[in-house]
């Protein structure tokens, strides 16, 4: 039955695309002109052919079964009452072929014996040891179907009929074969005979096995391979549910093509004749004067035939079905109605976007009462060995330091900052003693904070240092970014926490292939970790909505996302000038929640799909985020039907 749910998930499947394609060809004008009439055949006659797995179903006791494949041939005739549905009848026949197997079996046989009147009634036992038992069985019906049809309209139709089939046999039969070790057991009073005549007899009272070597055709006794056996399988009449699902292709106004799925499924058991075994036996019979004798005789039946191995038995039937229907009769001219103009999609969308008025919900930012901002860079100061005072003379140090004091006249510059304080970090690289050069990176940052003050008027400004014997951190960075050969032995030594001891950690990196790679450290990395971090930490006093208006045109990075926020509260909602408000706000805040958020807005009103939703990956979540997808979601199903995706 496997095959069956498969049958029918293909004909779901296919009855879901069929009508799509019909409706697609209507649309697209197979009908004929305005000022035509359009007919319909009435009958159809269907000659057909078909094929697939068609086998007679059983459950096989202590063996198995194997479907095997059957064709069919038939003339359906439809009589549709209705355009689209249909009475359908005929007549088919239909092969069925099975294959079955048993087991290794015993099959014992008690034989009452009536004798010749001397020594009265025997019993004897028949055993019988089968193996290799393989039986075809085959079978024709004559089929006649009464189902229902259904077809869509259209050039090329689908269709899907249902109904029942009453099925009569034309022929059943079976062949197969058997290896087979027979033998018997007498008792009371049976002659067993040694010879062919009655003085070789002898008599035995008690029971006694009689068992040939080689085979013994009088008494089929011994051991027999490969016996062929063949018969007949009287089997019912059948009752079938049926249902076939396909499309009615058109070749020419009163002939279609018919390619469908076809399944039919017994609802009754065939079985008729029940042996009482699959193998039967006749002893030998004696008369006269003891004599002469009939031999023995055996037969095997087929599986179908007993009521031991098999119980119902159904036919059934799935595959492909092939067929030309001929239109016979039409019904009466129906007055063509033309099909509904349908407006170009790609036009369509692209007037509703152009129409879509976005439902946004801008976020007004929290009033940022101290508007506290941040400068910061990196210097390389050098220093000579084991030396702490700053020379500006000393290989690159003026260029690193004007870096320091540029950064700082920025901030003093601006008649709106105030300076709140300057943070200064110096790091050095692990090259010699870690105690040294943590003394060296503590001494050389306090110089160098000494020299600002006295080259800068800082007036109160609070200075705080702190420093970096070691940059293991940063070399860890460097090096995992590199393409340094022994990259993964560098790598494994910096990242060994277990070694506390630093220098001894410098030392293992010496000692990686011969010093090569550190040496390659030295002159290339190291340099890098010998810095100086500063922040400089002041603050922005607040503006009024004026000045915040000016200092949008000339320097928005003095505002905060609030007073930008009441700046475009000033201009219409939606206009060009109050879009520009927040795409400025974006770039000054590029990480913030609320301005993405806001510049999404802005892009949507735009109908900038893309601006918009990379915006919105970093917007914070909310109900006017949500406007804010449904809104892109619509541009977006516009903007596919437009560019053809």
């Amino acid at each position: 039955m496997k095959h069956l749910s498969t049958l029918f998930a293909a004909l779901v499947l296919w009855s879901a695309a069929g009508p799509q394609d019909i409706v697609a060809q209507d649309q697209r004008g197979d009908r004929p002109p305005v000022d035509q009439k359009t007919t319909e055949s009435r009958h159809e006659i269907l000659p057909y052919i078909r094929g697939g797995v068609s086998t007679l179903h059983y459950k096989v006791d202590n063996g198995s079964r194997t479907s095997g494949f059957g064709v069919g041939v038939g003339i359906n005739y439809v009589w549709f009452f209705q355009p689209r549905w249909g009475l359908q009848t005929g007549i088919e026949w239909q092969s069925y072929n099975t294959r079955a197997r048993l087991d290794q079996q015993e099959f014992r046989q008690t034989l009452q014996y009536e004798d010749y009147g001397q020594q009265g009634a025997y019993q004897m036992d028949f055993v019988s040891n089968v193996k290799n038992f393989s039986e075809k069985q085959r079978a024709g019906y004559l089929q006649v179907p009464l189902m229902v049809q259904y077809q869509t309209m259209g050039r090329h139709r689908f269709y899907v009929a249902a109904g029942v089939k009453a099925g009569f046999r034309i022929y059943s039969d079976y062949k197969g074969s058997a290896d087979m070790n027979n033998y018997q057991a007498y008792g009371n009073g049976y002659p067993i005979p040694d010879g062919p005549s009655a003085g070789e007899m002898e008599w035995s009272w008690d029971y006694e096995w009689k068992d040939a070597q080689d085979w013994d055709p009088d008494q089929a006794l011994g051991s027999r391979t490969g016996y062929a056996f063949e018969g007949k399988n009287n089997l019912k009449f059948s009752l079938l549910g049926a249902v076939e699902a396909g499309v009615k292709w058109r070749l020419s106004e009163q002939l279609r093509l018919y390619t469908g799925l076809y399944a039919d499924i017994g609802l009754n058991s065939v079985k008729k004749i029940t042996a009482g075994n699959i193998m039967e036996y006749t002893p030998e019979e004696w008369s006269g004067n003891q004599q002469e004798h009939t031999p023995a005789e055996y037969r095997l039946n087929s599986l179908i035939n007993t009521d031991t191995r098999t119980a119902s038995v159904r036919p059934v039937a799935f595959g492909l079905k092939l067929g030309l229907a001929f239109g016979c009769k039409r019904h009466k001219p129906v007055e063509y109605v033309p099909p509904v103009v349908v407006e170009d999609p790609v036009d369509k969308a692209r007037r509703a976007l152009a129409a879509f008025v976005p439902d946004v919900a801008y976020i007004a930012p929290a009033y940022e009462e101290v508007k506290a901002r941040q400068e910061s860079g990196s210097s390389f100061v050098d220093f000579a060995v084991s030396s702490t005072d700053i020379n500006p003379d000393y290989r690159n140090n003026r260029a690193e330091l004007a870096k320091i004091g540029h950064t700082l006249a920025a901030v003093r510059s601006n008649r709106f900052a105030t300076i709140t304080g300057v943070s200064v970090i110096g790091y050095a690289s692990p090259e010699g003693a870690y105690e040294l050069n943590a003394r060296l990176a503590r001494r050389r940052v306090e110089s160098l904070v000494e020299y600002l003050k006295k080259t800068g008027n800082f007036g109160e400004v609070t200075f705080s240092t702190s420093s970096v014997p070691e940059d293991w951190e940063e070399l860890e960075r460097l090096v995992a970014d590199s393409d340094l050969a022994e990259k993964e032995a560098l790598l494994a030594v910096i990242r060994d926490r277990e070694i506390s001891d630093y220098d001894l950690r410098e030392a293992r990196l010496r000692q990686i292939a011969d010093g090569a790679p550190y040496r390659e450290l030295l002159d290339k990395f190291y340099p890098a970790l010998r810095r100086t971090d500063y922040t400089i930490d002041y603050t922005i006093r607040n503006f009024t909505l004026d000045e915040s208006r000016e200092l949008f045109q000339s320097d928005p990075g003095q505002l905060s996302l609030e007073e930008m926020y009441r700046v475009a509260e000033t201009f219409e909602p939606g206009s060009e000038e109050f879009i520009k408000v927040f795409e400025k706000a974006v770039e000054v805040y590029p990480d913030d929640p609320v301005s993405n958020l806001n510049a999404a807005n802005a892009a949507l009103m735009r109908k900038d799909a893309e601006t918009a939703r990379r915006h919105l990956a970093k917007a914070q979540e909310g109900r006017e985020k949500e406007l804010a997808r449904e809104a892109l979601r619509k541009i977006d199903g516009w903007l596919e039907i437009i560019n053809g995706k």
